[in-house]
């Protein structure tokens, strides 16, 4: 009885040490006594922060995917729990700080002028024409007639036309229905006794 009581403290230290053995790199600096209760967030910042760190040392970070995705791999593997949310609340702590992201020089953007592509008419026929065959439709094109372009004064003198029948056609209405109107009541009134 006495040896396993002499035993107990020994495997109490040596569960101790591998426990701390098993503590990411980026936990190494915090105990119980100083830091009792982490949020998450903290944690994921903390796991940013080493992430970073190694990272600065072989290739910085371009672009924040890199770093979201590498964030939710070193998450995953330290099975901590993770949402989007969190990572971005993370990430915004940081870049308050510091910048995550190593910005590089913008590309010079050049205008260029677009080029204009004219197709014919003769052109865009035999193109509908092989996509029509390719897509399995036997019907040939309908080609439209060629017509004159009418003057804008032909166009208006057009409108004119047809509104003045149309007018024409509405006071012809009104009237018909004006005579039929005067027919009923003067047949009314001779049906009314006196």
């Amino acid at each position: 009885m006495e040896g396993s009581e002499r035993l107990a403290p020994v495997q109490k230290r040596t569960a101790a040490r591998k426990a701390r053995a098993a503590i990411p790199k980026c936990f190494k600096d915090m105990t119980p006594e100083r830091e009792p209760i982490l949020t998450d967030t903290k944690r994921i910042v903390l796991v940013l922060k080493d992430l970073l760190r190694e990272a600065d040392a072989t290739r910085p970070y371009t672009t924040y995917a890199d770093v979201k995705a590498d964030l939710k791999a070193r998450l995953r593997h330290l099975r901590l729990p993770s949402s989007p949310e969190m990572i971005a609340s993370a990430l915004d702590q940081l870049e308050a700080q510091r910048p995550v992201i190593l910005r590089c020089d913008a590309q010079v953007v050049v205008e260029r002028e677009p080029v204009p592509v004219v197709i014919g008419p003769a052109e865009a026929a035999r193109l509908v024409q092989q996509i029509r065959a390719r897509a399995g439709i036997a019907t040939p094109i309908k080609t439209m007639v060629a017509v004159r372009e009418l003057s804008p004064s032909e166009i208006l003198e057009g409108r004119f036309r047809e509104d003045r029948a149309k007018a024409h056609r509405v006071v012809q209405q009104q009237i018909l229905e004006t005579a039929e109107r005067v027919a009923a009541l003067e047949a009314a009134i001779e049906t009314e006794p006196s």
